[in-house]
């Protein structure tokens, strides 16, 4: 169990300009991964439509060192290269969230210690200030 009280709110890119959760819980779940479900609790579609990946109450499996401390979004496509209806779909997730851990910070993946991908290509922080 992780979120009590998560701190970040943790932006990615899945680098594929196809796909929906279903498919990445694919990814994550078949070798090398292994992992028991998708690692990101919300995936954002190219239409901009929001898809639930694992349960908000589970950690999630998406940024090391941070899972236990965050809510991961997945927008899909490349890096720095989200549509008009993907960045509505995050701004009003990161609102739900804020409404229920006013404490949580947005930040991109690559924001984060240790992170050498520049995903998800945009500055997170300032696009949901």
């Amino acid at each position: 169990m992780a979120k009590n009280n998560p701190l970040y709110h943790i932006v990615h890119c899945s680098d594929s300009d196809h796909g929906d959760a279903a498919l990445i819980r694919k990814w994550h779940m078949e070798a090398p991964r292994h992992w028991d479900n998708i690692g990101y609790h919300f995936v954002i579609r190219k239409d901009g439509g929001i898809e639930i990946g694992r349960p908000i109450a589970q950690s999630g499996a998406h940024c090391a060192g941070f899972n236990t401390r965050s809510v991961g979004t997945c927008i899909i496509g490349k890096p720095g290269k989200p549509n008009a209806a993907q960045l509505s779909a995050l701004k009003g997730i990161h609102e739900k969230l804020k409404r229920m851990f006013p404490n949580i910070e947005a930040c991109g993946h690559r924001d984060m210690p240790n992170v050498t991908k520049e995903c998800p290509g945009f500055n997170v922080k300032d696009y949901l200030k």
